[in-house]
């Protein structure tokens, strides 16, 4: 397991090959993805209305935040320039804009102070995204918006990758959680998980937390162990993700190992083609 720095394209296959053995890539790309950059913190400022959004604690209470922090979500998710800005960039990475597959686009927001991390913004537990939506060629994008420390940053946890961890996917269920998310209030954190968790304690000497800036994207495969690291800084974390898959890695049975995931139903409907928004759908095997 390596990983590779690059600021290059990896075309596919061999951006599945790197992958798909665990290895992680950080492209740096900071030219491509300054648009992006640019527009999304236009966004997240214009929303929050403050010009720094990093500090929003020492600006407004818990609801405001939080009644804020869900309406600069929402816009984000249906953004269409936000859209096109991020494809354009990972098209610089090796993503096939007119053949592959995303779930969803996600700002994702992680609080400094613990009063903060509730409702839908609060920060994710230790998971696999292979968990959920079992699908063993899904591929992961993150990118911060705002400079980043490893303090704050995503942590990953390699050392599991080939190591089985305890965990929920035999009795999780996707339409419960979209019931509970359904019926939760905004400012209350959900009582159940918006994906399989881990069921043991983790080892968090064992993990990756890489420290990349606005510019770099980090790419890994679904299959890696990882979670929202403890902010342990005194400003807020904003990051977006994505999750693509390949459909000839599907066709080829191609992926990561699969080492403890229960779940059996491959949950394709989760996907839209990049360049029309078309639903995937393929026969489960």
């Amino acid at each position: 397991m390596a990983l590779i720095l690059t600021d290059t394209r990896l075309e596919q296959p061999t951006l599945g090959d790197v992958l798909f053995k665990g290895d992680i890539v950080i492209f740096s790309v900071p030219d491509v993805l300054s648009p992006f950059i640019h527009y999304t913190r236009s966004l997240i400022e214009h929303t929050f209305q403050l010009a720094d959004p990093e500090n929003a604690h020492k600006h407004m209470d818990v609801a405001t935040y939080l009644a804020r922090a869900d309406l600069t979500k929402r816009r984000f998710d249906k953004d269409v320039k936000a859209k096109t800005l991020f494809f354009d960039a990972l098209a610089h990475c090796g993503i096939d804009v007119n053949a592959d597959y995303y779930d969803r686009l996600v700002l994702r927001i992680v609080p400094c102070e613990a009063e903060y991390d509730n409702g839908r913004q609060a920060s994710v537990k230790h998971h696999r995204d292979t968990w959920g939506s079992n699908i063993d060629c899904q591929v992961n994008w993150w990118l911060p918006i705002y400079p980043l420390s490893t303090a704050r940053s995503i942590a990953i946890y390699p050392n599991y990758w080939q190591n089985k961890v305890n965990n929920t996917t035999s009795s999780w269920s996707f339409s419960r959680y979209l019931k509970e998310k359904n019926a939760t209030p905004l400012k209350e954190k959900m009582g159940y998980p918006s994906a399989p968790q881990a069921l043991e304690p983790i080892d968090e000497d064992t993990s990756y937390t890489p420290e990349i800036q606005p510019g770099d994207i980090l790419s890994f495969s679904s299959a890696h162990l990882h979670g929202s690291k403890t902010n342990q800084t005194d400003k807020f974390r904003f990051s977006v993700e994505v999750r693509t898959v390949t459909v000839q890695d599907i066709i080829e049975c191609k992926g990561a190992p699969n080492v403890d995931n229960s779940g059996h139903t491959p949950m394709y409907q989760w996907f839209k083609r990049i360049k029309d928004d078309e639903e995937l759908v393929l026969q489960p095997k």
